[in-house]
């Protein structure tokens, strides 16, 4: 059954002025509107399954819960998912996260949800669709998507599904999808709303604030967010933190919770003021000493696969001794500044190094190269916190 709101919602657009279209949706000026922010959680019900991009990924579902209740104790009004919610997407892991994600929303936690190029790689659309629905509060809803809207407060979340329509294969709207969309932001940006702009991939335009493997390839929708003066955009899927601030949008680009610094980011949002941060997951309350320790265990996994990677590009034998010594420096200091949030401080004599020329051509050779080289080039000023106006 439709929802009666849409229909209530349809008659104040057409019979009401402006002013009394904001009164359908808005509270109070100073409305305060709280999120938890996570992405790529790649679960999986297979304990055995290795990825070594998630080297957690044994203990997804003991960090999955300990994640859980965290969001619980500090209870924001919805706790939000960028895409690659299970590694691969197969029923049986999302019906197991679905369960997990569940007490969320039976402590009055609204979820919201959007799917990533993993969620498609065995998983079909109607799946996702069936499995998660349920979890889901949609105002809106895409009919050739998992994509659709809704409403908290003063807020309107677009939760896009980027990924179904290629099969994960990358990220991209459909004809049908992207008409949807500028129709639901006219009517939510035209009854006064914010929006909060939710996908897997970054929709920002590909002028090297990106790399294209990590971009929504829809051309028009970075001047379509522009148009309607979208603020704020949470993606996921490059796996690191980052923020990036332009002069329209701002955009936070959650990390991984397994790797790096564990981070799981805090929104607040009231009146016009926003407010962002990043803290570590507290794994030591919310979890058990076992998974601590797997953890740390995962950590230096974690730095032995980018030691393996490193060596794969610089072989001993090819390179030069010292060249490769001050290569690694390099590799060395950008992933520790950039899990730290201090990249901008770091950049500058990254670029100037004599060997850089060397490393980053090398680095050429993976996808880590042009994304590295971009982030060197536009480093973000802290990619752990962000404040700033919404008008």
């Amino acid at each position: 059954m439709k929802n009666p709101g849409t229909f209530l919602l349809a008659a104040a657009l057409f019979l009401c002025s402006c002013k009394a279209e904001k009164q359908q949706y808005q509270t109070s000026e100073n409305t305060s509107f709280s999120a938890i922010v996570t992405s790529d959680l790649h679960y999986t019900n297979n304990p055995d399954h290795n990825n070594p991009i998630v080297p957690l990924i044994s203990d997804v579902k003991e960090g999955t819960q300990a994640i859980v209740q965290e969001v619980i104790a500090k209870n924001p009004d919805v706790f939000i998912v960028t895409g690659d919610l299970t590694n691969s997407g197969l029923a049986e892991d999302e019906k197991a996260l679905s369960s997990l994600l569940q007490p969320v929303k039976d402590a009055g936690i609204q979820v919201v949800l959007t799917p990533g190029n993993h969620d498609f790689i065995q998983g079909t659309l109607s799946s996702y669709q069936e499995t998660f629905g349920p979890l889901l509060s949609q105002d809106e809803k895409d009919p050739a998507s998992a994509s659709y809207v809704t409403r908290i407060k003063d807020v309107s979340l677009f939760a896009m599904d980027d990924s179904s329509c290629t099969n994960g294969k990358h990220g991209e709207f459909s004809k049908e999808t992207m008409k949807w969309l500028k129709k639901m932001l006219k009517q939510e940006t035209d009854a006064g709303q914010k929006v909060l702009f939710l996908s897997h991939y970054s929709p920002l335009d590909q002028d090297e604030i990106h790399d294209k493997s990590y971009t929504i390839q829809n051309k028009e929708l970075p001047s379509l967010l522009k148009k309607y003066h979208v603020r704020l955009i949470c993606a996921g899927h490059q796996h690191a933190q980052n923020i990036i601030e332009t002069d329209t949008v701002n955009e936070i680009i959650s990390a991984i919770p397994w790797t790096g610094k564990h981070w799981l980011g805090n929104l607040s949002i009231t009146g016009n003021s926003a407010v962002y941060h990043a803290e570590t997951i507290d794994f030591r309350t919310y979890g058990s000493i076992f998974l601590e320790k797997d953890v740390e265990a995962a950590d230096a996994k974690e730095k032995q696969y980018q030691d393996q990677l490193f060596d794969s590009v610089f072989p001993e034998d090819t390179y030069d001794s010292d060249v490769r010594f001050s290569c690694k420096n390099l590799w060395d200091t950008f992933w520790t500044s950039y899990a730290e949030g201090t990249l901008q401080q770091k950049a500058a004599g990254i670029l100037s190094d004599p060997a850089y020329p060397v490393f980053i051509n090398g680095l050429m050779t993976t996808n880590y190269g042009p994304w590295i080289k971009v982030l060197l080039h536009h480093p973000p000023h802290d990619s752990t916190t962000l404040s700033f106006s919404w008008d």
